[in-house]
């Protein structure tokens, strides 16, 4: 049951930051549209460049997001990978445990 609930909640944790990928990539391709024509003062460059980095990040992030769903749905993901809880910050991510 445990497994199943840390299951659900990583689901609806990477739907939810998709959600707010779509949302920043339609904001940033907003500004992307609005600002083609705009240049900017100094370097007279279109100021969308700008903005398509926002563009770039959403997609990049989203791919990763897409990516941890496939692994979930394909049962790819280890129990430590759902919950995600370290019991200290200095310890990184992928130390094994030690042998008993």
């Amino acid at each position: 049951q445990a497994r199943g609930r840390a299951r659900y909640l990583f689901e609806l944790n990477e739907c939810l930051m998709l959600f707010v990928c779509w949302l920043l990539f339609k904001g940033a391709l907003d500004q992307v549209i609005i600002n083609l024509e705009t240049t900017s003062a100094v370097m007279e460059t279109s100021m969308a460049i700008f903005y398509s980095c926002g563009v770039v990040t959403a997609v990049s992030i989203a791919l990763i997001l897409v990516h941890n769903l496939w692994r979930l749905v394909t049962g790819q993901l280890s129990e430590a990978e759902l919950i995600g809880v370290r019991e200290s910050e200095e310890e990184p991510i992928d130390v094994p445990a030690p042998l008993k």
